[in-house]
């Protein structure tokens, strides 16, 4: 008699019967009132996660908790090899509790290495704080955690308002907890900033605002933000409507009327909970993001209950405003999506966003909701594909017209941690980074979706090789997405084995149409830009080659040139088809084979005739410690067509010989915080036009971080670093830009 043996195919039939008995009482619990669930029939007996083709749905969190457990692979060396000292910082929850005010802040990542660690918690708009210390210690815990009474709080005579923060106890490494306390902030103004680090790791400030430029709207000549695709409008911490200057400071959104210039005034304050993101302004029509968290679980326990399976997680809020009286605006929706913001994009009046929620094995996996004030609760259908990652997040596509009173269209999709947006008029796509084949060197993964007739389709899916340096390394040209990747093979040693960079031409269903493999081993790409039939990309190691590669034959593409300079073009712009410009780090080299920064500068290409590119004009920007903003984020550039201007937020830096009292030969340095505007001309390259000054390196330091203009008047931002909002803005003659016209301070 054969003896009976117990399959992994068998104990997956009795999982699959045990979680389709499950969803049915889930299915029927979540059909409540006012709840709209977009929920597919239970998936077949036998498989929990059969799909049809390559893409398939959940239909309870039970199943989303068995895959996790599945296909959730160990992080690989080069994922794990971060730096040692710890650091999390993020906003609070905040609840009232009879008539006390609880927040709670869940830590993104486990605590990684036995230590001392702080946490602080301080208002964003108030002046009031609090800390406290807590130990982590390694093995793992065997005793129960001990219930610790909450902190007092301590009112100073010349304060009104207190935040408290509750003892911690002590942790052990790899766990990830919730830190809680509480506050008498009101509940429009509770917006508190957490940070959690060892004693060995000091903090930067958390940035709080993000992405983009400029606007549209009335009858002025006014810029708009540099984008990535004409007609796909991105969003950002400051915009104009040829009038106004609507923009992110110090945590609150403000409106500035800045046309004309004269008549500059302090702006208006807009409160709304959480803290802002980002903003689109369209016609008569201003979109704030905002960030705020919430429990993982709604309606799991009520906000004077807390313990130490509660989850809460970050929540991302889309404010619709009419500003048709722009120093009078009127709310006119709100959207409340489960995630923290990813990206977003804007189509004439069709707003697409993307938020995302990193799930853990052990963690909460509710399905994501999307909350419309004009509208009933949406928990989108959950979708996912057949891979195995070490990372897994709940990704919401959602797609809302902002001038109409129309239900938001939103599907939500179980996919790799983190990504890369890359937006056309018609198409999505979503690059994610995951473990390569052989377990070392990374591959991303693209996932396509369709956006035509407001509708999110998935079209498809593939992989290459390597991971993106950001959005700018994609591209759509007649349906087919061209990506420049660098691969880094890393080894159980930590030591790189080696990098080598590639361009990839996938068709609409992500298959390999071609390929140019290989390009400048050992160095990796610092700048790319797509345009037509042609690719530029920027590598860099000792010296910068510009690669020029032809692309009109998607099967067989080639490189046609390319040009070496000294140091590396970290930003590049298409003056037209036949001119590029690009800002870039000088860089020398010793004699040890070191490398070091030497200051910047403006570059225009001439790539007319590809086989042979060509520099023909450089200009200093500044030496050795200068730097720009454009550097890291195309948005902080702004050409002016019209005048064929552009304007380069900079920090520069002139150093010079100078001697100590003691006649000692020493290099000294003045830095000035301004924008440097020049005028481009291909036939006679840069002229300058002028520095605008914000200060000096003996005064504060304020870096220009956005500049644009309206009518004949430049407008430039500056804020402290690491802070992305605007705290000052300098209005300057566009034809004589050293003469101030009006300065505000927000």
């Amino acid at each position: 008699m054969t003896p009976f043996r117990v399959t992994l195919a068998m104990v997956l039939v009795m999982v699959a019967v045990l979680l389709a008995a499950g969803c049915i009482a889930q299915s029927e619990k979540n059909n409540q009132p006012g709840i709209s669930t977009a929920m597919p029939p239970n998936s077949a007996v036998g498989n929990p996660f059969q799909s049809s083709g390559n893409m398939g749905s959940f239909t309870s969190p039970d199943e989303v908790s068995l895959f996790l457990k599945l296909h959730t692979t160990p992080k690989n060396i080069s994922e794990t090899s971060r730096r040692n000292d710890y650091g999390d910082s993020g906003y609070a929850y905040v609840s009232d509790c009879n008539g006390i005010r609880i927040w709670h802040y869940a830590l993104n990542t486990p605590v990684s290495k036995p230590d001392e660690y702080i946490v602080t918690a301080s208002s964003v708009n108030e002046d009031v704080g609090s800390s406290t210390l807590f130990n982590v210690l390694e093995g793992t815990r065997i005793e129960n955690i001990t219930a610790l009474n909450r902190t007092e709080p301590i009112l100073s005579k010349d304060k009104k308002y207190y935040i408290t923060v509750d003892p911690v106890g002590n942790r052990y490494v790899g766990e990830q907890f919730t830190i809680s306390g509480s506050t008498n902030l009101p509940m429009d103004d509770a917006a508190i900033l957490v940070q959690v680090y060892s004693s060995s790791f000091f903090p930067t400030q958390k940035n709080v605002a993000s992405d983009d430029s400029e606007a549209s709207a009335p009858v002025q000549e006014y810029s708009t933000t540099n984008v990535q695709v004409p007609g796909v409008e991105e969003a950002d911490f400051v915009k104009t409507d040829g009038k106004y200057i609507y923009t992110i400071s110090d945590n609150q959104v403000k409106i500035i009327r800045a046309y004309p210039p004269q008549d500059m005034k302090q702006p208006e304050i807009m409160k709304n909970q959480g803290v802002p993101v980002t903003l689109f302004v369209s016609g008569d029509r201003l979109v704030v993001f905002s960030t705020v968290a919430g429990p993982a679980d709604p309606g799991r326990g009520d906000s004077c209950t807390f313990n130490e399976s509660m989850e809460f997680v970050k929540k991302t809020r889309i404010h619709l405003y009419s500003v048709r009286d722009p120093e009078h605006p009127e709310s006119l929706r709100e959207l409340e999506i489960d995630g923290e913001y990813l990206d977003s994009r804007m189509v004439g009046t069709t707003l697409y966003f993307l938020t995302t929620r990193p799930l853990s094995i052990t963690g909460s996996v509710s399905f994501p909701r999307i909350l419309d004030s004009s509208h009933q609760v949406i928990i989108p259908a959950v979708n996912f594909f057949e891979r195995n990652d070490s990372a897994f997040a709940y990704d919401v596509i959602g797609i809302v017209n902002i001038t109409a009173d129309e239900p938001v269209t939103a599907k939500t999709f179980l996919l790799g941690s983190g990504g890369t947006v890359y937006v056309s008029l018609n198409n999505l796509y979503l690059g994610i980074s995951s473990p390569g084949k052989n377990g070392f060197s990374d591959q991303t993964e693209i996932f396509t979706f369709s956006l035509k007739e407001k509708a999110i389709s998935f079209l498809g899916k593939g992989s290459v090789p390597g991971t993106l340096l950001s959005q700018y390394s994609m591209d759509e040209n007649n349906g087919n997405l061209r990506i420049a990747t660098t691969i880094t093979d890393i080894r159980e040693n930590n030591a790189s084995l080696g990098m080598s960079n590639n361009l990839f031409i996938l068709d609409n269903k992500m298959n390999v149409l071609g390929k140019v493999e290989h390009l400048a081993p050992g160095e990796r790409i610092y700048s790319a830009r797509f345009m037509g039939d042609r690719a530029y990309l920027v590598t860099y190691k000792t010296i910068d080659p510009f690669f020029v590669i032809d692309l009109s034959d998607p099967a067989q593409p080639k490189l046609l040139g390319e040009l070496k300079l000294p140091g590396v073009s970290e930003f590049l712009y298409p003056f037209d088809k036949d001119y590029i410009i690009g800002i870039s780090v000088n860089s020398f080299h010793t004699s040890r084979g070191w490398t070091f920064a030497n200051g910047l500068t403006l570059n225009l290409f001439n790539v007319s005739n590809p086989t042979n590119p060509t520099l023909i004009d450089s200009k200093w920007l500044g030496d050795e410690q200068s730097d720009s903003e454009v550097l890291r984020d195309p948005k902080a550039f702004l050409f002016d067509k019209r005048n064929n201007l552009i304007v380069i937020p900079l920090y520069q830096v002139t150093t010079f010989q100078a001697k100590s009292i003691y006649n000692m030969t020493y290099t000294d340095y003045t830095g000035w915080h301004g924008a440097m505007v020049f005028h481009v001309d291909p036939a006679r390259g840069f002229t300058e036009k002028g520095f605008i000054k914000h200060g000096n390196r003996f005064e504060e330091y304020r870096l220009v971080t956005r500049a644009l203009y309206i009518n004949d008047t430049i407008y430039t931002m500056s804020s402290f670093p690491h802070l992305m909002s605007t705290n000052v803005i300098v209005a300057s003659d566009l034809y004589n830009v050293s003469h101030q016209l009006n300065k505000v301070s927000l």
